[in-house]
């Protein structure tokens, strides 16, 4: 080894020594504070490695949850979920409690009702005058109360449409302007929260006369996300379906009916959780759909769907009361 090569090295060691002890030195006196993670891919990594503390927590040795539905989900929502995450996917809080087949597509029913008030309400002021049509009232799955030319509030119409889901009132809402450029926008809507396997054609969710034909479908997983944006943005219209029963009068205050609320677990004392908004569905390609939010012991949401199913509301029952069951309620130390 001549004098040349021996001096590289020397100077190639002494450079590399210097570096490690500067390293090793601003390590020691900014590890402590934020200046670490300033680099993403560090903070990448220490997410990675760190482990998050999740609530609520699983109990061990929880039995398989067997229902009927052909798919469903129940997700925990904590309150400092941002609205705008709810555009795209869970947010990093959000916890999949349990869940089936939560990407496939299924018929939705009258769960398409919360699309068309969400749309609506965008259309809509609360004291604008909505009129039935004629065409209104040509439909399948008709109450009966309404004729053409009865008057509501837009208000009051939202009522009927979300607590009895009168298809005449989704008809009658979409049908003002024109039904072709409402359905445009509930699909516009749809893509603009990133509800991927969902479409309508539709404001009701009724079946479509060819069995064959296109029908409103979407997943369990896209109509929690679509629940969880309402939820945030415009409560009212989950606050509309926690009513029981509601006086329906016309705008030149005729008695027209006290319409029924159509999510019998409203009344049932085995449900562990206070409901705080759902919606039904039913038809005969559908068969059962059920979303319902229900509140937790430490300030969240649960949003529950099942859909497919022969018994909704005993299936519906048996999610909550599984997770009630499943995890650790109690509410953790702030």
């Amino acid at each position: 080894m001549n004098n040349f090569e021996r001096k590289s090295i020397f100077l190639w060691t002494i450079g590399f020594l210097s570096i490690s002890i500067i390293l090793i030195f601003s390590y020691f006196n900014f590890s402590n504070t934020e200046t670490i993670f300033a680099d993403p891919i560090t903070k990448f990594f220490i997410n990675k490695i760190e482990p998050r503390n999740k609530f609520p927590i699983p109990r061990p040795n929880t039995e398989e949850l067997q229902l009927s539905a052909e798919s469903f989900i129940s997700v925990f929502v904590p309150n400092e979920t941002s609205s705008s995450n709810a555009k795209n996917s869970t947010n990093d809080q959000d916890m999949i409690l349990v869940e089936k087949n939560k990407d496939k597509q299924l018929p939705i029913a009258s769960i398409t009702k919360l699309m068309t008030a969400l749309v609506a309400s965008e259309k809509y002021k609360i004291n604008d005058t909505i009129t039935v049509t004629e065409d209104s009232l040509k439909i399948d799955g008709l109450s009966g109360i309404y004729k053409a030319g009865d008057r509501f509030f837009f208000y009051n119409a939202m009522r009927a449409m979300l607590i009895a889901s009168h298809n005449e009132i989704a008809n009658t809402l979409a049908s003002q302007t024109d039904s072709a450029s409402f359905i445009n926008s509930m699909n516009k809507k749809a893509s603009e929260l990133s509800l991927i396997n969902t479409g309508f054609i539709n404001p009701t969710g009724l079946d479509p006369e060819i069995s064959s034909g296109p029908i409103n479908h979407s997943t369990t997983f896209d109509i929690y996300k679509l629940a969880k944006y309402i939820k945030e943005n415009d409560p009212n219209i989950f606050y509309i379906t926690t009513q029981k029963e509601f006086d329906l009068f016309d705008v030149d205050k005729n008695f027209i009916s006290t319409i029924k609320n159509t999510d019998k677990l409203l009344s049932d004392p085995g449900v562990p959780f206070i409901i705080v908004g759902g919606k039904t569905g039913e038809t005969d390609l559908a068969k059962q759909n059920l979303i319902l939010i229900t509140d937790t012991p430490c300030e969240g949401k649960i949003f529950s769907v099942v859909l497919g199913s022969q018994n909704r509301f005993e299936d519906m029952k048996k999610i909550l009361q599984y997770i009630n069951s499943s995890f650790d309620w109690s509410c953790p130390e702030k």
